[in-house]
């Protein structure tokens, strides 16, 4: 299934949910009354707008703690359409949980529990469905809209070669981290989505010199080139050679050699 945009669980996004998402609630339940919720709010003889007050906020409090969870894990998760979809459900679940808690005291027992519960998913959550179709398709269009200017430049784009002349992979050069050469293979370490990848190309150092210093990457030793743009900082380690470190953590150090070390400092 397809992973959504990264546009779905950015900060902007986020914010906009858990404020929205509990404002439309509150307006929602206050003009349309739908279900006539007013007289479950009111069961017990209590105040319609303070437990509407409550319920809005206790939506807040829920809706701002899940979108952290969810901007904290958008490296971890493989956010697909049905996945996004049943993150989304399930925020609408906790919701009414905590909503059950405060209407059970609110109404003093005076409602079988499970019967709060359906309610409050039905009649306190559920309208959120409606902010959360329309926040999506904003953001999906947008997404749309921006699409052109994510792609890279096809003149950015470096394809590589197996020995046998066949193309095996296409990545953008901002998304090259390294490339290392053992024997037979070269390993090319990128960026995919935000992760780092490797791919196993048997190929030759020799074979992609031309192209890899065409797209701007850089020699640093015989067994290495860097993209200059990832380099965090060079520093010697304690056998006194220099390696440089990338932006990128989990990654194996660089190392540069006395030979292309000036070539190297160039672009730092």
């Amino acid at each position: 299934m397809k992973v959504i945009s990264k546009d779905f669980y950015r900060m902007p996004s986020n914010v906009m949910h858990f404020v929205i998402a509990p404002l439309f609630l509150f307006v929602y339940l206050l003009v349309v009354d739908p279900y006539h919720v007013s007289e479950f709010l009111t069961y017990d003889g209590s105040s319609y707008t303070l437990n509407l007050t409550f319920i809005t906020l206790i939506a807040i409090a829920v809706l701002s703690l899940t979108r952290m969870l969810l901007f904290i894990l958008r490296r971890i998760l493989r956010m697909t359409w049905m996945v996004y979809f049943m993150w989304c459900l399930g925020e609408m679940v906790f919701v009414s949980l905590f909503q059950t808690l405060y209407m059970a005291l609110a109404l003093h027992g005076s409602l079988p529990f499970f019967l709060v519960l359906s309610r409050c998913f039905w009649y306190l959550s559920m309208p959120m469905a409606y902010p959360y179709l329309v926040l999506a398709l904003v953001i999906h269009i947008h997404y749309l809209k921006h699409r052109e200017d994510e792609l890279p430049d096809e003149r950015s784009l470096i394809r590589f070669y197996d020995e046998y002349k066949k193309l095996r992979l296409i990545i953008a050069q901002e998304a090259v981290l390294y490339i290392k050469s053992e024997q037979n293979y070269v390993y090319i370490h990128y960026l995919d989505n935000g992760r780092p990848k490797s791919y196993n190309l048997r190929s030759s150092m020799r074979a992609l010199e031309d192209t890899l210093s065409r797209h701007g990457l850089v020699r640093c030793h015989r067994s290495f080139f860097v993209n200059p743009d990832h380099i965090r900082l060079v520093r010697k380690d304690t056998s006194g050679y220099a390696i440089a470190e990338l932006d990128v953590q989990g990654l194996e150090n660089v190392l540069i050699s006395k030979t292309y070390y000036s070539a190297v400092s160039k672009f730092l």
